[in-house]
C-alpha cells in the first residue's frame, strides 16, 4: 500500500513538472493536477495491462519501445477522464510519459534507491 501511495505521489510530481516544462498544458488548480495523478494511477491499474496485451506483438518487434506509446495513451485516457486538466497534443503526453518512466525506473523500481530503502 505504501508503494502505491508513493507511485501516486510520483505521478502527481511528474505531472506538475510537465506543467512547468511544456507550454500549452492547461489545468484549473492544483487539485486538478492531484486528481490527474490519481486518475493516471487508476488507468495504469485497469487499462494499461489490456493495452500492453493488445500491443504485445509490436512491443516485441520494437524491443519495448511501444510501451512508451502505451504510457502516452494512458496519459491521454486519464486526460480525457479528468475535468480541469488537458494535454494540448499527443507528443506532450508522450514526453511526459517518458519523464514518468525514467523517474519510476530511477526512484521506485530500483532497489538501491533511497525511496525503496526507506520502504523496506
Amino acid at each position: 500500500m505504501r508503494k502505491q501511495l508513493i507511485i501516486i505521489l510520483f505521478n502527481v510530481a511528474v505531472i506538475f513538472l510537465s506543467v512547468l516544462i511544456f507550454p500549452g498544458i492547461e489545468y484549473r488548480s492544483l487539485s486538478a493536477v492531484v486528481g490527474m495523478g490519481i486518475l493516471l494511477w487508476l488507468v495504469n491499474l485497469i487499462v494499461k495491462p489490456i493495452l500492453l496485451l493488445i500491443t504485445l506483438p509490436l512491443n516485441l518487434i520494437t524491443f519495448g519501445l511501444m510501451s512508451l506509446f502505451v504510457n502516452a495513451w494512458t496519459l491521454r485516457i486519464a486526460d480525457r477522464l479528468s475535468k480541469g486538466f488537458s494535454y494540448p497534443n499527443f507528443w506532450t503526453a508522450f514526453f511526459t510519459a517518458a519523464i514518468l518512466v525514467v523517474a519510476q525506473m530511477l526512484l521506485i523500481d530500483n532497489k538501491e534507491s533511497c525511496v525503496m530503502k526507506r520502504l523496506s
